[in-house]
């Protein structure tokens, strides 16, 4: 009987699901929370654009603290779906202002550098034992 109050009272306090977004150049920050003020963690996320057809662009899951982040490839409109997977769903649309897309490190990669090394020490190790290898001796009559 205990349970069955229980049960009753969560149910009957139903609440809906707030999407804040924070646009912080170059990253869009989402925190989901429960128009409770509760944190909703671990709530599938989307994000959508134009841009890039009727699938999500990006996708995940909130951290226990209802929030998650992600960095935008272009400006334009996006829209950010979040689902508690109980039946609470925020759906909101924002704008992206900054075109700048994430610069990757200049330089070679760690995993050039590597291929290179092995080459030269492969070529060094190949060349030493040719020098070094036995000739065959020819026999005289």
């Amino acid at each position: 009987m205990a349970m069955g109050l229980v049960l009753g009272s969560s149910l009957a306090s139903a609440h809906g699901l707030v999407a804040d977004i924070e646009l912080a150049e170059p990253a869009v920050v989402v925190v989901a929370t429960y128009d409770t003020g509760e944190a909703a963690g671990n709530c599938d996320i989307e994000f959508y654009s134009e841009a890039h057809g009727s699938g999500p662009y990006h996708f995940g899951r909130t951290d226990p603290g209802g929030a998650f982040a992600f960095v935008p490839d272009g400006t334009g409109e996006w829209t950010v779906v979040i689902d508690d997977g109980f039946g609470h769903v925020a759906q909101e649309v924002f704008q992206v202002e900054w075109a700048k897309p994430i610069e990757a490190e200049s330089g070679p990669p760690l995993e050039s550098l590597f291929t290179g090394l092995s080459a030269i020490l492969g070529l060094t190790g190949i060349s030493l034992w040719w020098k070094t290898r036995k000739q065959p001796q020819v026999e005289s009559a």
